[in-house]
């Protein structure tokens, strides 16, 4: 089977399929350290334009997406603000949040109970260049909006205003960000992965974790072939494959057997399929998980 007719079987499948793409407004709840580790090791071929797919509200307690910001604020550090960075998510509220949003927000008690979100936002501070405040009271700071569930003041978890005590620490986004979304080098995309048309122009990196497996199996072929297609020659997109544990599954047995830790059902990716799509497939386990996946275009040097 070429590619045209793998892809229109893929549309016409997806058209009649029952299983449409929960909402989910924490579908990246990292801090972008992934996507970092990544672009370091990216060959210095000049500034880059990279892919974020995926952005949701959630990290932690407070509805603030940090990959954007961490992304934009070490790309800015890097090419001396000479970047491009095109940000797409399904959910008009994420989209929203991020065109309006001014100052970013973590608490206290995530930062020392998670030394990983400290450590990426002491990076984010020193990256970006901004000083950070801890405030306990929220009356003046609008961007600050706690995760629908907080508000109820669950018996099971400290309640908005205890956080408050505690501390929240807050800092300005980048101070790039604004003016490069003015001026076109950060766009903000509308859109699912697998249907949205992306922009003409090539990318080097695409990411797009904690997304796929929210998508039934025919989408989630339309979104790899979208993100592939995306990004040059030599490029590399992330993934992950949360279908492991929960939702769809993307990767097929028995070819990258170590992710999968049960008996729910199969995923379709596997060696002949990518090498149909153009790329090769490495894994990219971390210190934190080990699902993460490259696919990267066949003239790429980074999965050698």
């Amino acid at each position: 089977m070429n590619v045209e007719v793998w892809l229109a079987e893929a549309r016409a499948k997806n058209a009649i399929s029952n299983g449409e793409p929960d909402l989910n407004l924490e579908t990246n709840i990292a801090r972008g350290e992934r996507e970092i580790r990544i672009i370091d090791n990216l060959p210095p071929t000049g500034p880059l334009n990279t892919l974020l797919v995926g952005l949701g509200l959630g990290v932690k307690d407070i509805e603030c997406p940090f990959a954007p910001y961490t992304i934009a604020a070490h790309l800015g550090w890097r090419d001396n603000n000479d970047y491009k960075l095109t940000l797409v998510d399904k959910e008009p509220r994420v989209i929203a949040d991020i065109s309006g949003r001014a100052r970013l927000y973590v608490t206290e008690n995530s930062l020392v109970n998670h030394p990983e979100l400290l450590e990426a936002w002491k990076k984010y501070l020193s990256e970006a260049g901004v000083k950070e405040e801890i405030i306990h009271e929220r009356a003046q700071e609008p961007d600050l909006r706690f995760l629908d569930w907080m508000e109820e003041i669950s018996t099971d978890f400290p309640s908005p205003e205890s956080y408050l005590v505690e501390g929240i620490h807050t800092a300005d986004i980048p101070p790039m960000f604004r003016e490069k979304m003015a001026i076109g080098d950060i766009r903000l995309l509308l859109g699912d992965i697998a249907t949205v048309n992306l922009p003409a122009e090539k990318y080097d990196f695409a990411s797009c974790r904690n997304v796929l497996y929210l998508l039934n199996p025919w989408a989630q072929r339309l979104a790899v072939a979208n993100l592939v297609a995306s990004v040059k020659e030599g490029g590399i997109v992330l993934v992950n494959d949360v279908g492991s544990y929960s939702g769809t599954r993307l990767f097929k047995r028995p070819s990258f057997q170590s992710v999968f830790g049960s008996n729910r059902n199969d995923g379709w990716l596997d060696e002949k399929t990518a090498d149909m799509l153009g790329v090769k497939i490495k894994e990219f386990p971390t210190e934190i998980d080990s699902i993460n996946f490259l696919l990267c275009k066949k003239a790429s040097t980074f999965c050698l």
